[in-house]
Parts: C-alpha cells; sequence; structure tokens
C-alpha cells in the first residue's frame, strides 16, 4: 500500500480528465449503435448547407433509398406534427412519438415550391458505407486518442498532457456523430437528436480551447503548467462566448429549426478568433522561450508543418494543378497523424530522434516532391498544347522524363540551401572563413575585432550565443558575446598565436541538450585558426591603450605631486624669505643690530628653499646623469648598491650624444635591473652593458642596454610586478621594447632596444 500510495502522489490520476474521455468515447459509441439498431428515413439535413429554415429542414437523400423522399425536399413535419413542435419535444417529450417499429410514417414536405403529404418507409442505414468512405478520418480520431490517452498516461502531472487529451475529447466525442449525419428520425425520436447536439456541438467545442490556445501555453511554459487563472480564461471566454452567442441567436431566430441554421455561423465566430488568439500567443510564446522550451514546440511545429505540407503537395495542389491528387481525399485523415505524433514528442520530450535531422529531410524531400509534380504538371500541360491527337500518354512519358531528370539537381540545389538555413556554412567552410576574413579587413580599428568574430561565427553557424573571452587565462579575461546567455555550460574552442594562448572561443548549440556536431566543431577550429591573429591584435591595442592610460595618470599625478610641492613647500619658505626680507630692510636705519639678526635667519630659510629646488629637479632627472654622464651614473649605482654581487659595468669609451628621454629611460631600466639582481637573483656577479647598433632592417640607431646575471633565474610562473610593468612601459614611452628572460645557462638577462631617433632632440652633454 505504501508503494501505491506512492506512486499515486508522484503521477496525479487526473479523474477528471480520464473522466471527460470515457464520456466522449461513450456518447460517440452510443450514436453508432443507434445507427446500427435504430431506424431512420434514408435522408440527412446538411449541417453546414443553408439547410435549415423558419419552416423545417432540407434533406439530402442517400443513392439508392427508397423511403419516398427526393434529394432538395424541405421537410416541414412529420406525423401531424411541425418539425419546430418536435424539436420541442426532443427537450420536453410534451406528446407521442412514432412507434419505433412503424414502417411508414406521413411526412410535411415542400417539393419543388409545393407542400405535400409523403409517406415516408423507415429502414436502416448502411453504416459501413458512410465510415469506408472516411475511413482515413476514423483512423486519426482513433490513433489521436490513442496518443492522448498514452501521454496522459504517461506525464499525467503535465499540463500540455491534460490540454492534449481535452483536444482528443473533441475530436472523438464529435467525430462519429459528425461523419452519420443527423436525420429527422433523429429529431421525432429525441434523445438522438440530443445526444447529436452535445457531441457535433458542445464536445467538437472543446477542440479549440484546448488545441489552439491550453496546449501551446502550457508547452511554452517553462515548468509546463500554466497558471490556474489563465486556463480558466482560456476555457472560460470561448465557451462563455459559445454559450452567449446560442442564446442571442435563440433569440433573435423566429423558430427553432432556423436557430439551428445560426449554429454554425456562432461556431465559426467562436472559433476563429480563437485560432487567431491562439497564434499569436504561441509565436510571442516561441519567441521568449529558453532553448529546452523552444525544443518542445519545434516537435509541435515540425508535426503541423509535415501535415500541412503533406496536404498540399499530395492533395491541394496537384488538385489545383492537374485535377486530381495524387493520394484520394479519402486518405485525408493520414496526413494529419504527425500532427499528434509531434505533439506527443514535444510533450513527453523523448530524444529518441534527432530533430534536426526530421527537420532538414522533412524540407528537402518535401522540397523536392513539391518541384517534381510542378514540373509534371507544367510539362503536361505544355507538351498538351503542341502535341495533336490522342497523345496524352506520349505527354505524360515526357513530363515523368523531365522531372525524373530534373530531380537529382533539385535534391542538391535543395540540401544546400536547407542546410545554409539550418547549419550556416558548415557544408562550406571556405565560405564562412572568407566571409570572416573580408569582414576583419574592412575594419581600421582593432578594437572592433571581437565583436565581428563572434558577429560573424553566429552567422555562419546559425548558433543562439557565441562569446570570445581575449586572454591566456580561461575565464580571467574580458568576455565579448553575441546572442541569448546559454543555460548550460558552452562549447570551448582555444584560440592560439604561434604558441601562446590568447583567448577562448564559447559557442552555444543550436537547441537545448544537442551537442555540436563533428562538421560543426572543423569549422569553428578553422574559424578560431583565423581569429587568433585579429584576437592578438586587440590584447596588443588594448594593452597599449592601458599602458598609454596609465602612463598619462603617471605623469598627471607628478605633476600633481609637483604642485603640491611647489605650494606647500617652496611657496611658504618663499613668502617667509620675502617678509624677512622686508623687516631687515626696515630695521637697517633704526636697528642695525636687529637687521644682521634677521638676515643670518634669512640665510637658513635660503638653504631650506634651495634643498627643496633641487630635490624637486632631482625627482625630475636624475642629477647624477647630468654630472657624471650614463656610464658614469651607472657605475655610481654599482658602487651604492654593494659589493654582493659584484658590478661591472661595459660600455664604449664614448656614447653619442643620447635624446634626453632615452638616457633617462636607459638609467632607470638599468638600475631596476641591477636592483632586481642584488635583491633575489643571489648571483656571484652582474653585468650592464651598453652599445649603440642599428637595426637589421635599417639604419636607425638603437641604444642597447643589458643586463645579466648568473643567479637563481625567474621563478617558474613570472608574476609581472610594478618593477617588471615600470621598465616595460619606460622603453615603450620612447619606442623601443623591453624584454625578461632567462640567461644561456643561469639567471636572467634583462634587455631593452631603445631607438635614438623620433624621440627628442639629443642631450649635450655639461661635461
Amino acid at each position: 500500500w505504501e508503494r501505491v500510495l506512492t506512486i499515486a502522489s508522484d503521477r496525479p490520476p487526473r479523474i477528471g480528465t480520464w473522466a471527460l474521455t470515457g464520456i466522449a468515447v461513450a456518447a460517440a459509441l452510443g450514436f453508432l449503435a443507434w445507427r446500427l439498431f435504430g431506424v431512420s428515413d434514408g435522408a440527412a439535413i446538411s449541417f453546414y448547407a443553408d439547410a435549415w429554415s423558419p419552416a423545417g429542414a432540407k434533406v439530402q437523400v442517400e443513392t439508392g433509398s427508397a423511403s419516398g423522399l427526393h434529394d432538395g425536399d424541405v421537410v416541414t413535419g412529420v406525423a401531424g406534427h411541425t418539425l419546430n413542435d418536435w424539436l420541442g419535444a426532443a427537450i420536453v417529450g410534451s406528446f407521442d412519438r412514432p412507434p419505433a417499429g412503424e414502417s411508414s410514417i406521413p411526412y410535411s414536405v415542400v417539393r419543388d415550391g409545393s407542400p405535400i403529404e409523403v409517406n415516408v418507409e423507415a429502414g436502416r442505414v448502411d453504416v459501413g458505407k458512410a465510415l469506408l468512405v472516411n475511413w482515413s478520418v476514423l483512423v486519426f480520431t482513433v490513433v489521436l486518442q490513442a496518443i492522448a490517452g498514452f501521454v496522459l498516461l504517461r506525464r499525467p502531472e503535465a499540463s500540455a498532457a491534460v490540454a492534449l487529451s481535452v483536444a482528443a475529447v473533441g475530436v472523438t466525442g464529435s467525430t462519429l456523430p459528425w461523419l452519420l449525419g443527423l436525420g429527422i428520425r433523429d429529431i421525432t425520436e429525441g434523445w438522438p437528436f440530443l445526444l447529436y447536439a452535445l457531441t457535433a456541438g458542445g464536445l467538437y467545442m472543446l477542440l479549440w480551447p484546448a488545441g489552439a490556445l491550453h496546449l501551446p501555453l502550457a508547452m511554452a511554459s517553462t515548468d509546463g503548467s500554466p497558471p490556474r487563472r489563465t486556463l480558466q480564461l482560456v476555457y472560460g471566454i470561448p465557451l462563455g462566448a459559445y454559450l452567449a452567442g446560442l442564446v442571442l441567436a435563440r433569440v433573435a431566430s423566429p423558430s427553432a429549426t432556423a436557430w439551428l441554421g445560426t449554429w454554425p455561423a456562432v461556431q465559426a465566430l467562436t472559433i476563429i478568433p480563437t485560432i487567431v488568439v491562439g497564434l499569436i500567443l504561441s509565436i510571442r510564446a516561441f519567441r521568449l522561450a529558453s532553448p529546452g522550451v523552444r525544443l518542445r514546440l519545434r516537435w509541435a511545429l515540425i508535426g503541423g508543418a509535415v501535415s500541412s505540407a503533406g496536404g498540399l503537395i499530395l492533395l491541394l495542389g496537384p488538385q489545383l494543378l492537374t485535377g486530381r491528387p495524387i493520394l484520394p481525399w479519402s486518405a485525408v485523415g493520414l496526413l494529419a497523424l504527425p500532427l499528434p505524433v509531434g505533439l506527443a514528442a514535444g510533450i513527453l520530450r523523448h530524444q529518441l530522434f534527432d530533430i534536426e535531422v526530421i527537420v532538414n529531410r522533412t524540407l528537402v524531400y518535401g522540397g523536392v516532391t513539391a518541384s517534381i509534380v510542378a514540373i509534371y504538371a507544367g510539362s503536361v500541360a505544355i507538351l498538351g498544347t503542341f502535341i495533336t491527337g490522342d497523345a496524352g500518354f506520349s505527354a505524360s512519358l515526357l513530363g515523368t522524363g523531365l522531372a525524373a531528370v530534373a530531380a537529382l539537381p533539385i535534391r542538391d540545389g535543395l540540401q544546400r540551401a536547407v542546410n545554409r538555413l539550418m547549419y550556416g556554412d558548415r557544408d562550406d567552410p571556405s565560405r564562412a572563413i572568407t566571409r570572416l576574413g573580408q569582414r576583419l579587413e574592412a575594419t581600421l580599428d582593432p578594437i572592433e575585432a571581437p565583436e565581428i568574430i563572434v558577429r560573424t561565427i553566429a552567422e555562419s553557424l546559425r548558433l543562439p550565443w557565441v562569446g570570445l573571452r581575449v586572454g591566456p587565462t580561461a575565464r580571467a579575461g574580458r568576455l565579448i558575446a553575441t546572442g541569448r546567455a546559454p543555460a548550460g555550460d558552452p562549447t570551448t574552442v582555444t584560440l592560439v598565436y604561434g604558441a601562446e594562448t590568447v583567448g577562448e572561443l564559447l559557442v552555444s548549440p543550436r537547441a537545448g541538450g544537442q551537442p555540436l556536431s563533428a562538421a560543426d566543431r572543423r569549422l569553428l577550429e578553422a574559424l578560431a585558426r583565423q581569429a587568433g591573429v585579429a584576437v592578438r591584435a586587440f590584447a596588443l591595442t588594448t594593452d597599449l591603450i592601458d599602458s598609454r592610460s596609465r602612463l598619462v595618470a603617471a605623469r598627471e599625478e607628478e605633476r600633481r605631486r609637483i604642485r603640491r610641492d611647489l605650494h606647500d613647500g617652496l611657496g611658504p619658505s618663499l613668502a617667509a624669505i620675502g617678509m624677512r626680507a622686508e623687516v631687515a630692510a626696515d630695521l637697517v636705519t633704526s636697528d642695525p643690530a636687529g637687521a644682521r639678526t634677521v638676515l643670518a635667519g634669512l640665510h637658513g630659510e635660503v638653504q631650506a628653499a634651495l634643498a627643496d629646488i633641487r630635490r624637486l629637479v632631482d625627482a625630475l632627472r636624475p642629477p647624477a646623469l647630468d654630472e657624471l654622464g650614463l656610464v658614469g651614473a651607472l657605475r655610481a649605482q654599482a658602487e651604492r648598491l654593494g659589493p654582493r654581487p659584484p658590478f661591472r659595468v661595459e660600455a664604449p669609451e664614448r656614447l653619442p650624444e643620447l635624446p634626453a628621454a632615452v638616457e633617462v629611460a636607459a638609467y632607470r631600466i638599468a638600475v631596476e635591473a641591477m636592483t632586481n639582481a642584488a635583491r633575489h637573483a643571489e648571483a656571484s656577479s652582474c653585468v650592464v652593458k651598453l652599445a649603440v647598433s642599428a637595426r637589421d632592417d635599417s639604419a636607425e640607431q638603437i641604444l642597447e642596454v643589458e643586463v645579466s646575471d648568473d643567479g637563481r633565474g625567474l621563478p617558474a610562473e613570472l608574476q609581472l610586478g610594478i618593477g617588471v610593468r615600470s621598465m616595460r612601459e619606460r622603453a615603450a614611452e620612447v619606442g623601443g621594447t623591453c624584454e625578461i628572460g632567462a640567461g644561456p645557462v643561469t639567471g636572467t638577462v634583462v634587455r631593452a632596444d631603445l631607438p635614438l631617433s623620433g624621440t627628442d632632440a639629443p642631450h649635450e652633454d655639461p661635461r
């Protein structure tokens, strides 16, 4: 019992839905039983052909019927009572009905405009013939009800399963009564007419709010269950409008028979807005849905598309072109079967098939079939105008040959078009690579390259989301993306420039849960190889921009510091000196001794102001460069750093005149490298080399600064600190480069190449 209760709690029983299904099946079978065992006059009322009038109902007589009625007769009364009286008696039963076994009953009929009395002979309905003509509709009804029952049994908690079952109730309950039709004897018997009205009217109207509103809303819902208030509106508004329309039509109709004639119009006025609203809601829900929900909806859309395409290609299209469908119209129910199958697959969400393959093959072979039919029909029509006489077979043969010859090129062309529509340029990698290259060449700003890359890849592979992360470390760089963010983990492709990792390409699959194919990955890797160069250029550009920003910020900070020192330090000192000078001037004649005392104190303040000025000047440019030159300043710095390790400065006897900026940059870089060697290298020697040489590709001269030691070398993972970054920025500021690497055997080598032209005027050595 605990297991039974657990299963019951996990799978809600949906008793109301099952009960409604049972009522629909029982009502349909009950009407079938009446047709099999009840009496009939061999005529039926054409419900949707203006059959009802205020006086009676127009009938259509079955072929071979000997009841006495003629096709087109308007029956106004039966057994001395009007048809309107019989309709009222169907509900209240106010007078006696003709005996069921009575073989002949008088009918009041209007035939060719004249009222007459006809004795109508009762008989049996050929039910088998009526059902055989509409066999495919019955097959569709049975399959739909079976699918709905299976889905409800497997997913009783899903609101979409309930919606599909209610829609199936509408089809199951109304199909048999509708196919068997309504007769005059159904009205005189009373209950068969009420059963027909309940099924062909009431249960049939359940189909539209369930199938057009409830089902798409439930399938588009993230949790699969629309709010209860929404469902009340979904069913309440259409059914309420239908009942209100019937009431208003009854008030406006002069008789009961005229009122029955308004039922089709009331149904149409209810069904058409329901379908329109359902389409709008479905499109909106699909556009806003997540990938997983879209997968459910796509199964339903595929089923509907296959059914519609099948009807167009096999029935309606050939009928319009050649006057004869490929399949008989009696098979129309079979063409509608993909719709419930697609709905069931969307609700159950079983990954039994590759949905992309189904869509692809459906579009390709559907298009091929339509094209062949069009070519065949057009060829036969055109050839028939030129070939005279009894040459129908020859025209058909030639048309068949033309269609056969065109089939393969059409198929290949459609396959390429559909593949490009669904998968982008997956089957044409050169096209995607060429497009990416052209777009990258067209842009003048490397900053725009990542946006172009992600947008082009998304277009080339029809991907919902593409991201590009710039940086050598995963999840540490800047992310540029396009599209809606994926729900799960995206597929990652590494971007490489040379041997260096410059970023990652992140892509989301086209549909939830479906990984990229091998062809997709091959195209992504090909695009990634081309994108690596652009990403490297983007990274260098952003680094340059950041470096310039830091240089500008440092320059402005240095200016702020100098302004603050001048304002807060030197300014007050000079002001004090000025005031003391005025005091000394006033005391010169009246108090010479006091004046000498003030002037003596003024000397100390002047010395302090000079010290402030010297400190500011030294901060702007090392004084050792002006006093000793670059080589002498480096040797003096080596002496200050101490004997461990011993430093040796190697330089030409005379360096050429160096630009001031280059001289300062070389001094700062060398001093930073020497300081690092003294602090961290644990070396036994350190050599500083200065040399002037020409570039290999030009006559431009560069100053080479190299600081090498034989210490323990660089750590396994070099962390760029302030000193290393400062050396590189100082070299970049004068248009040079600075590289840090391992020595030929051990230790570390810092090498800077600083161009001597294009910076500023050469600095004249004051010596």
